[in-house]
Order: structure tokens, then C-alpha cells, then sequence
């Protein structure tokens, strides 16, 4: 009895954690676009600025 509550709050823990997951990798997919965009703007005006 004891080993299956264990067994279940594993289960449970592991949900969790795997949402917890889930939703940080598409918060990060979000941020990485927007990095994208910022980048390509940094490495615009890098490029327009530097005299080369």
C-alpha cells in the first residue's frame, strides 16, 4: 500500500513536471523569436554603423 502511494505520487510529480516543461519550452520558442528579431536588428545597425 505504502510502495503504490509512492508509485502514485511519482506519477503525479512526473506530470507535473513534464507540464512545467511543456510550458517553459513554449515560452522559450516565443522569446526566441522575438531574440531572432532583435539579433537581426542588432546585426543591422552593427552593420550599417561599422565603417567597413
Amino acid at each position: 500500500m505504502f510502495f503504490f502511494k509512492i508509485k502514485i505520487n511519482q506519477v503525479i510529480l512526473t506530470v507535473i513536471f513534464s507540464f512545467i516543461v511543456f510550458k517553459t519550452l513554449v515560452i522559450a520558442k516565443k522569446a526566441q523569436k522575438i531574440l531572432v528579431l532583435y539579433e537581426q536588428k542588432i546585426y543591422l545597425t552593427m552593420f550599417l554603423i561599422s565603417p567597413i
